[in-house]
């Protein structure tokens, strides 16, 4: 903690040294008149082209733009009725720049059509009027509170937004709705999944200086995609910049328990730092086949046992962790660069970004699984009983290259770039007790995954006839992989009834290659997603009515090739076998040098032979890979009808045929073929009602589906080391499918502010769940469809400014600059499913959160540069995995998480920036809550077993950045 604070002070003196001068910039200011009869033009749209700048003229067709950085712009004058006019401008510092504009009348007049400029959508004030203009029922968040945060990537971003919380820090979890009830689009197209055993995309992966925005839709419309039920979830990158800039940022962070102590880390490859494995972690050169293999192995001759030998003897002998006595502090490096020129009476943008960061954490986790609660003696009846310490550096690097070609009145055509590798070196220590097989074990494994995403999108959006007409297309590829080669695990162990203190532990060894002892997992997941979509609205100008018609298509294909093979090392003959190898020195301390090192011996090559020693196996089955497809041809149509100038109604029905296809195997062997096709109508209305011009209300239901992930219908089984359970899917799974109704009253009380109380309803058909399966040694997890659900509940949103105390003439005044964000919802659902097999026939939604509550203060003043937030969230208990007659539900606990964040600038280039995480240090803990009958007296009674605990810890970072 003393070098944290050391780094801390040394930001702090760097401030006092920092760069003070004075920002520069300029102004534009002039008239719009008409050209022949010199009247002024009131309400003309005033904009500098590629950029966010723009304002409308007043009364007597004056307008002023300030605050103009210095240099050349296209300033795109427009009114309805009246030929545009894109006029070439230079801006000096501390001058302000004369332009008096004479529009010529159009040919064709439109009446009563409103003509806008390019929306911002990068700031509070312009998200949250762009949110009160949408069609739906939506949240945000936008760039200016990103900037504002500590945040490094969008999972820590998006849980600022009203009614979103977070789950295994980077899953998003909306309305206390489970994350698979989600879907995430990223610049236009679907999010690549770089999970291949959840249905959810990993929010962790994209860093949040490279994010412009992030927009929550809550009620479907037609032309969003139906497969939520949540919510459907926008993410835009940084696109457009109003000035040329060079940015860099660094920060440090220290994590309490973690930082600065002894930790673990296994030799990996010479790129690990860059997040990515070179190769060290690869199955050997000239590895046969699976098939191959078993020919070579179903063999007796010397030669081919040579060969086994041979091969065995070629993998690499890194088998065992090492102890390093001090973390070092988790880094991040950022460095941005945007940049604008002019081509005639067009503008070329450009926004890059690279970014590096580099994290070690560490978690000391209490595991149990229990068995059938002992009714006789009233107490748990324990499978195992783990302490595992968790050990985790995360390298990642990330770039963002983004184009933008703008033209005309800021008609725009856009290619978007973003790839991020991120590699996770995971070393897991674990010692206890396993009561299944009255055994001590000592396991540990090592572990390595690497993941990439990449997405590529050409766009544009345009506007045709005066802006009657508008419409967007994109065409996106996305192509996202998985790779954890060369998981090793070791499991050691001791018979109860002996010392753990006294006597030798044994390393376990298998007669076949097996996942648990002296394995090696090799597991690759690879995904291609290609997307189209186009959108166009079209304005009907009826006299003062003025109905808009939306029409769109989409096409996606998402393939999935998932393999795995299982490798590890076994008894080459039990008869022969030198049981010496594997027995260990009686050492009174876990994990000692002395563990480790009599490991490492038994993989020497003289310990790797076809008579005394191990041989390397295979276990790969034809279950443990498979090929998936999903195709979605989608259109829709959509119609919006302004009613006495009050009221909106915004209908439609969208279209989806859906065809998912699955190839694989059972564990039988035998062939299996998954192949379903959907076509489905989704019918949805949103209507809004303007009570006052500050005052809306809004109703909205809509019909969607939840479509079952690749991973949740593969039979493949993989055993989760921290879970101690195998995992597999269910190819028997259905679409879930919802509806949705919400009612919500929204009050914007005064630009940048908001308070809305809402109320909603979703009822499921099929709902998809996690599973529980008590297998006897211990448990497995897997999937299936209950009968029907519902969930329901009241939200209110607010964001209020107190700006409105600026005048007071108390010591409230001091208030003016604060902020205040809350959100808090209460959920009741219910699951129904009649089944005699059922622990609870009726009780909540597996995932679902009874309550949710968000809070957040901040503080900014712009004219000292400071800025101040505290953030906190809590959610309810939920059932993270539901039982089974002789398993209770295992819940997850509420957690409490309060963060602060400080940030000051200095002069003109430099921003200090210091922050604090879970402050509250709260615990993360999973419980069961078994209600026994007791044998003695008869009495139901509720015991309480513990399944999982850990602290994860405070966090605190520090950070410099420059901008130029």
């Amino acid at each position: 903690m003393k070098h944290f604070f050391i780094v801390i002070d040394t930001f702090i003196i760097s401030l006092f040294y920092a760069s003070s001068a004075f920002a520069q910039s300029g102004a534009i200011q002039g008239t719009i008149t008409d050209a022949k009869t010199g009247e002024s033009l009131i309400g003309t749209n005033i904009v500098l082209q590629g950029t966010y700048t723009g304002t409308t003229s007043d009364l007597e067709g004056n307008f002023k733009l300030a605050n103009i950085p210095p240099g050349t712009y296209n300033l795109v004058v427009s009114y309805i009725s009246y030929d545009q006019q894109i006029i070439r401008i230079t801006v000096k510092n501390n001058e302000t720049t004369r332009v008096d504009v004479k529009l010529e009348p159009a040919t064709l007049e439109i009446e009563s059509v409103k003509v806008t400029a390019v929306r911002k959508t990068n700031t509070e004030m312009a998200l949250i009027s762009s949110l009160k203009a949408s069609n739906v029922v939506a949240n945000g968040i936008s760039n200016q509170q990103i900037i504002r945060s500590q945040d490094k990537d969008a999972s820590e971003v998006v849980r600022r937004v009203p009614g979103i919380t977070i789950r295994d820090g980077r899953f998003v979890i909306v309305r206390g709705l489970v994350e698979r009830y989600n879907v995430t689009w990223l610049n236009g197209i679907p999010a690549p999944s770089s999970e291949p055993d959840m249905r959810s995309f990993s929010f962790d992966l994209i860093p949040s200086s490279q994010i412009d925005n992030i927009v929550i839709y809550k009620t479907p419309a037609p032309e969003l995609p139906a497969d939520f039920a949540g919510a459907a979830i926008q993410i835009s990158s940084l696109g457009i910049s109003d000035r040329n800039s060079v940015s860099i940022a660094y920060s440090a962070g220290f994590i309490e328990g973690s930082t600065f102590r002894k930790y673990y880390s296994y030799k990996g490859g010479k790129y690990d730092w860059l997040g990515f494995d070179d190769g060290t972690r690869a199955l050997p050169a000239g590895f046969p086949s699976t098939k191959d293999f078993r020919a070579l192995a179903s063999n007796s001759s010397d030669a081919d046992k040579l060969r086994i030998q041979e091969i065995g003897r070629s993998f690499n002998k890194i088998w065992t962790p090492f102890a390093s006595s001090s973390a070092p502090l988790n880094q991040n490096l950022n460095i941005a660069f945007t940049r604008r020129v002019l081509l005639g009476k067009s503008s070329l943008g450009l926004v890059s970004s690279v970014l590096y960061n580099r994290t070690t954490d560490s978690d000391h986790i209490l595991r149990q699984g229990f068995q059938a609660y002992n009714t006789i003696l009233d107490k748990s009846n324990p499978y195992y009983i783990y302490n595992d310490n968790k050990y985790k550096q995360t390298s990642r690097i990330g770039a963002l290259l983004n184009m933008n070609f703008v033209f005309g009145n800021n008609q725009k055509i856009e290619f978007r770039n973003l790839v991020n590798q991120q590699g996770a070196s995971t070393i897991t220590l674990r010692r206890g007790q396993n009561f299944y097989g009255g055994n001590y074990e000592k396991n540990y494994e090592l572990d390595y995954q690497s993941r990439l995403t990449y997405t590529s999108s050409l766009g544009g959006k345009h506007t045709l006839f005066n802006q009657l007409t508008s419409f967007d297309w994109n065409a996106g590829y996305a192509y996202a992989d998985q790779n954890r080669p060369d998981i090793r695990r070791v499991q050691t162990s001791l018979s109860g009834d002996l010392d753990p203190k006294q006597d030798p532990f044994r390393i376990g060894v298998n007669f076949n290659a097996d996942p648990k002892m002296l394995g090696r997992l090799f597991l690759q997941n690879h995904e291609h997603l290609k997307n189209l979509n186009i959108n166009i609205s079209q304005k009907i100008p009826l006299g003062s009515f003025v109905p808009e018609l939306k029409a769109g298509f989409l096409y996606t294909d998402l393939s999935r090739t998932f393999t795995a093979r299982n490798i590890g090392f076994a008894f080459a003959n039990i008869f022969k076998f030198n049981w010496s190898m594997v027995q260990l020195p009686v050492d009174s301390s876990d994990f000692s040098p002395s563990f480790f090192g009599k490991i490492n011996d038994l993989f020497s090559n003289e310990n790797i032979n076809p008579a005394t020693g191990l041989k390397i196996d295979e276990s790969t089955n034809k279950s443990d890979s498979y090929q998936a497809w999903n195709k979605t041809y989608a259109t829709y149509i959509g119609l919006v009808i302004p009613l006495l100038n009050r009221i909106k109604i915004y209908s439609g029905v969208r279209y989806e045929n859906n065809a998912q296809r699955l190839y694989g195997h059972l564990e039988t062997g035998d062939s299996i073929r998954v192949n379903n096709v959907f076509k489905d109508l989704f019918p949805s209305v949103n209507l809004t009602f303007n009570v006052s011009s500050d005052l809306l209300l809004r109703f909205a239901y809509g019909k969607t589906v939840n479509r079952p992930e690749f991973r949740e219908i593969s039979p493949f089984a993989f055993f989760d080391f921290d879970e101690n359970a195998s995992i597999y899917g269910n190819p028997a799974l259905k679409n879930a499918y919802i509806h949705n109704t919400d009612l919500r009253l929204e009050w914007y009380p005064s630009q940048g502010e908001i308070v809305s109380l809402g109320v909603f309803n979703k009822n499921f058909i099929d709902p998809i769940e996690k599973k529980l399966v008590n297998v006897g040694s211990g448990y497995n997890y897997t999937f299936r469809n209950a009968n029907s659900a519902y969930s329901r509940g009241v939200e209110l949103d607010i964001r209020k400014s107190f700006l409105f105390l600026e005048n007071s003439s108390s010591f409230f005044h001091l208030l003016k600059d604060f902020t205040l964000v809350f959100n808090g919802s209460l959920i009741q659902s219910q699951i129904n499913n009649p089944d005699p097999n059922e622990r609870d026939s009726v009780r909540v939604l597996q995932g679902q959160s009874p309550y949710i509550l968000n809070a957040g203060l901040y503080y900014q003043n712009d004219k000292s540069g400071l800025s101040l937030s505290a953030l906190y969230n809590v959610i309810g208990k939920r059932i993270d995995y539901i039982g089974d007659l002789e398993t209770p539900h295992i819940w997850e606990m509420p957690f409490h998480s309060l963060d602060f964040t400080f940030s000051i600038k200095t002069g003109r280039f430099v921003t200090i920036k210091l922050g604090a995480k879970n402050v509250l240090n709260d615990i993360v803990l999973f419980r069961q809550y078994e209600e026994p009958v007791l044998k003695d007296t008869q009495v139901k009674v509720t015991r309480i077993q513990v399944t999982r605990k850990y602290v994860p810890g405070r966090q605190f970072s520090c950070g410099i950045s420059l901008t130029f």
